[in-house]
């Protein structure tokens, strides 16, 4: 009799040890990163776009795939070519989009090599009355500074922090998206990285380049059509220059002995 209880002891045991086994394993290979997130649209959200307007969205990660809807305010299909490349996809329209009309997007099934895929999301803009066919242009660049804990921007002829942040400011909304290089270039070529984001408006753009070496001269070129406009005009070449100062020293409290 208790050889066989110790037989059944030993088989719940190893029973017991294969199940948590399978369930731990099941929780690793049941998890997944979540659905990709829509980072920006295009149009952006309360701007009047060009007939001709480009439309599209930003996510935060490659796609491969999407589904793409657009209606008018009557319920009528919008066609046209779809691109989908890297993190943003767009859509242009096989014939200019109605006046002072209002359009939904719907966009479904975005789908990404690691994640599930974004069932759905819905965004809408307008139109003006206007069809755009006039590259952008920069019409005006400051350094970021640090004043007594608020950001403000100060002219390129005052030195820039080595690990600075620019402002960039175009003479009309902007198409989002991320892609830099190799549409700029830095000389000299010695930086850690570099990162543009856009806010609300597309009209305003941040410009952060780390790892900037003391007291030297550089200048950052954007190549033409690194930058486009809604209406997908490339904006033309462009540079500029600055010199960078010393880094800030980061002072640190010292206890008292």
């Amino acid at each position: 009799m208790r050889s066989t209880l110790n037989r059944t002891s030993k088989f719940c045991l190893w029973t017991l040890a294969l199940a948590l086994t399978a369930s731990i394993q099941g929780c690793v290979h049941k998890y997944q990163p979540p659905p990709p997130i829509v980072l920006y649209t295009n149009p952006p959200l309360g701007i009047k776009a060009p007939r001709n307007t480009l439309i599209g969205a930003v996510f935060d990660r490659n796609i491969y795939s999407i589904r793409v809807e657009v209606v008018d305010s009557k319920g009528e299909n919008i066609y046209g070519k779809l691109t989908v490349k890297g993190y943003y996809f767009f859509l242009k329209p096989y014939s200019p989009l109605r006046p002072n009309e209002k359009y939904t997007v719907m966009i479904s099934d975005v789908r990404t090599i690691e994640s599930p895929p974004l069932e759905r999301y819905t965004f809408t803009f307008e139109t003006s009355d206007e069809i755009d066919r006039t590259p952008p242009r920069i019409v005006k660049i400051s350094q970021l500074v640090d004043v007594d804990g608020f950001t403000k921007p100060m002219p390129l002829d005052m030195p820039v922090y080595p690990d600075g942040a620019f402002s960039i400011t175009f003479s009309e909304p902007m198409f989002r998206r991320f892609t830099l290089r190799p549409g700029v270039s830095i000389e000299p070529e010695v930086v850690e990285s570099m990162f543009i984001a856009f806010d609300s408006t597309a009209t305003e753009a941040c410009l952060d380049v780390m790892g900037l070496l003391e007291d030297t001269n550089y200048m950052i070129k954007f190549k033409e059509g690194l930058f486009w406009d809604l209406a997908g005009n490339p904006m033309p070449e462009y540079s500029f220059s600055f010199r960078t100062g010393k880094r800030k020293e980061v002072k640190r409290d010292v206890p008292p002995k």
